[in-house]
């Protein structure tokens, strides 16, 4: 609901998608640069981490809190909301709900999803590969941030 209200305050300002893109750009190189040369070069020991089923309510009430203080979280929700309202054209409140709870339920379902198959990932998951993940994640997010940056670079120019 708040970034509902925040979005259609912001969307139809043009100036404000320059310095998103800026914005989001750099940022995304940022966590492009702490994934390539921080993160790819920490060593990771997967017997140190122990899940007990005691801890099971804590885990899910720190992953709810982490997901609702996370930005990333935000801005999902800011642009999945300028999609329904801006391209898809929602703008009576019943479309719009039905199109919020089928998002809910989709990230609901996915978000299990992935839980479940943490779990069966646990074993093919190495240190090596942690590793290697993490540098190409770097460079993908390197090579996105620079992409964002040029198209607000784009929209600057006319």
């Amino acid at each position: 609901i708040i970034c509902y209200v925040s979005a259609s305050q912001i969307l139809y300002n043009t100036k404000f998608h320059i310095y998103l893109a800026y914005g989001g750009g750099t940022l995304i190189i940022l966590f492009g640069l702490y994934n390539l040369l921080i993160k790819s070069r920490r060593t990771i020991n997967p017997a140190q981490i122990v899940v007990n089923e005691r801890g099971y309510y804590r885990y899910f009430i720190k992953g709810f809190l982490l997901n609702s203080l996370t930005p990333m979280i935000v801005l999902f929700w800011v642009g999945t909301i300028s999609f329904a309202t801006i391209e898809l054209g929602y703008s009576q409140r019943n479309e719009f709900i039905i199109f919020f709870i089928c998002v809910l339920v989709t990230v609901l379902g996915t978000d299990i999803l992935k839980a479940y198959l943490a779990g069966k990932l646990r074993n093919l998951i190495t240190p090596r590969l942690i590793k290697i993940i993490n540098v190409l994640l770097g460079i993908g997010l390197i090579a996105f941030g620079i992409r964002l940056i040029l198209q607000g670079a784009t929209m600057f120019s006319q």
